[in-house]
């Protein structure tokens, strides 16, 4: 058995299809079918059950994707070290975030990263859904939702606050709104149910009222856009609406409170490019903390700190 039998075993056991994962390796599906089969045969055990989801792993096969992706993660740091030139952290880090956090917030404020590590490329994600890390999508990951199980290490990075907004023209042409009632029967903009990223999206529930959603979108730089043309009104992150020209509606009564993690493979962890990149980006948000958290909504939030594991 050699390294290059355990790519394709790696590959597969992420991707669960042969076509996707000789894709992802540069050569045929028969080819994958092929190299498995060989490391089976050498090994002496079935390493995955053919289903109607995918190649799923067998109990033999859960046994070697432990020691393969250490095995991957030592590689991967030998190869840093046998390229480092001068000190220098070298190497492209993908990131995964949200739309909004890493159109506005991120990508304006990686100047800094890029100048103090010239040796390192950035390449962002902003998917209508979370990157696997399991399946290597991207190294790390911005999300409401971190891992609960498998070798991962997530640590939480920022609380921050959604609140209701409109644009000046629609609230001069519309029905005052004075109390939370008075949201009623107004035109809202929000997201496309079965495509939110997190169930914690669902902030607008909680208002307990009749709302039309008139506009609906998978991302939130869309819904922004259309709060700031007249759409209707909506609940917008406060580090997105910064300097929008937006109006808060009722920013002492109605807020939500969620938080941020980020997210990396416990192997990614220990390469240095992954660890210049982790700490930049906390670092960034922490000195960032007024907008994440203005000071009225967290008078109007009182939502307990989410559960999760913390790191680093």
């Amino acid at each position: 058995m050699d390294w290059d039998d355990l790519r394709f075993f790696l590959e597969l056991a992420r991707v669960k299809r042969l076509n996707q994962a000789g894709k992802r390796l540069g050569v045929d599906h028969t080819t994958v079918a092929r190299r498995i089969e060989q490391l089976e045969g050498a090994l002496g055990c079935r390493l995955f059950e053919s289903t109607a989801e995918g190649y799923e792993l067998t109990d033999e096969g859960h046994r070697l994707l432990e020691h393969a992706e250490a095995i991957e993660g030592n590689i991967a740091l030998l190869r840093e070290s046998a390229v480092r030139k001068g000190g220098r952290v070298t190497g492209t880090v993908r990131i995964g975030t949200p739309e909004g956090f890493g159109t506005l917030f991120l990508t304006p404020r990686l100047g800094p990263l890029l100048e103090e590590h010239p040796g390192i490329n950035v390449e962002l994600l902003t998917l209508p859904r979370y990157p696997s890390l399991a399946q290597r999508e991207a190294d790390m990951i911005v999300t409401l939702d971190p891992p609960q199980q498998g070798r991962y290490i997530a640590s939480r990075l920022a609380e921050y606050t959604y609140g209701v907004f409109a644009s000046e023209e629609y609230l001069r042409t519309h029905a005052p709104i004075r109390c939370k009632a008075d949201l009623a029967g107004h035109r809202f903009v929000g997201y496309i149910d079965d495509l939110l990223l997190s169930p914690q999206l669902h902030y607008l529930d909680e208002l307990g009222l009749e709302y039309p959603l008139r506009f609906r979108s998978s991302g939130m730089l869309a819904q922004l856009s259309a709060v700031r043309a007249g759409l209707g009104i909506s609940a917008l992150a406060h580090y997105m609406v910064d300097g929008s020209g937006l109006v808060p509606v009722l920013p002492r009564e109605v807020a939500w409170r969620r938080t941020f993690w980020l997210a990396t493979h416990a192997d990614a962890f220990r390469l240095r490019r992954i660890r210049a990149v982790w700490d930049f980006v906390r670092r960034t948000v922490e000195a960032s903390a007024a907008i994440f958290l203005p000071p009225d909504a967290q008078e109007a939030t009182r939502m307990p700190r989410a559960r999760g594991r913390g790191a680093a």
